[in-house]
């Protein structure tokens, strides 16, 4: 029989964006946002309480809108308690859409961030994401590893933490959710692609945008924020795909140790417990090799 013929690159653009389409659909409004996000983060922590992922801590979270002097770089993220104040809530902070915008950037605003998008933002800031693995880290008797923890490690994580979650069946394997994780996974490897092309090939904006909006499937106001985050920081955004990988390289490696004796919440379980150092050396405290 005749091979079909492989689509060209335009008719791939055209049939991921159709299916992202389906993606953000199902979207908050402005008013509903928030309220949303909370709902996703109760429903997390209720899934990672019922299934043999990770041990999770009893530390208390709550969800926040970000304070002003603080939006305009991220869209969201963890502040958890110093390791002097453990005793004090972790804060997810989320902004709400700046009351100036037009009708066009708020909706593309909640098109990027669609009740999919949430679910993967509200994992990775959340549980057992940020929230769950620095609460753990926290604990650990040695200060000065809770102060100087490793960028890719912490981050590293919380991407590898949307996978397991997509592993573990939340939101029963929803394909828009398996989707969206891929488009939020998509968007780690650009993160590190974007750093590198302001800061050593010296892109323009036009150039950089084109790589989040086209090739990357982002919408405009997710892309335009990124651009600015990207000039006001180095070496961050890398820290994603660079962590990311580190921990699936080192999950794998684990696996191929025990066999079928593998558990995955046990492993999960002694790896936070060595706090947020970098993933090599998780990996030698762990298998009990030379730290050095």
């Amino acid at each position: 029989p005749p091979t079909p013929a492989r689509p060209t690159p335009d008719q791939e653009q055209a049939a991921i964006a159709a299916a992202m389409e389906l993606v953000y659909a199902d979207r908050a409004t402005p008013d509903t946002l928030i309220a949303t996000a909370q709902a996703k983060l109760d429903a997390a922590i209720a899934f990672v309480a019922a299934n043999p992922i990770v041990t999770p801590p009893t530390e208390p979270v709550e969800l926040v809108l970000t304070p002003e002097f603080q939006r305009g770089v991220a869209v969201a993220y963890c502040d958890p308690p110093g390791p002097l104040d453990r005793e004090l809530p972790t804060f997810y902070k989320l902004s709400p859409i700046p009351e100036d915008w037009t009708p066009e950037q708020a909706d593309s605003f909640l098109r990027e961030y669609n009740n999919w998008t949430l679910e993967g933002l509200t994992v990775h800031e959340g549980t057992p994401g940020h929230y769950l693995q620095l609460a753990i880290s926290n604990r650990h008797p040695s200060v000065l590893r809770s102060v100087l923890w490793s960028g890719s490690f912490v981050e590293g994580w919380a991407c590898y933490a949307q996978d397991v979650m997509v592993e573990a069946g939340h939101r029963d394997g929803h394909p828009l959710y398996r989707l969206a994780n891929l488009k939020f996974l998509l968007r780690v490897i650009t993160n590190a692609i974007l750093d590198i092309g302001v800061h050593v090939e010296g892109w323009d904006e036009a150039r950089a945008m084109h790589l989040m909006t086209h090739d990357a499937f982002q919408q405009e106001r997710e892309a335009a924020g990124k651009w600015t985050r990207a000039r006001v920081s180095s070496a961050q955004l890398p820290t994603y795909f660079v962590g990311w990988r580190e921990h699936w390289s080192l999950r794998r490696e684990a696996q191929a140790k025990a066999g079928a004796a593998f558990d995955m919440k046990a492993y999960h379980d002694e790896l936070l417990s060595h706090g947020s150092p970098p993933v090599r050396v998780s990996r030698q405290l762990m298998f009990d090799l030379p730290v050095g």
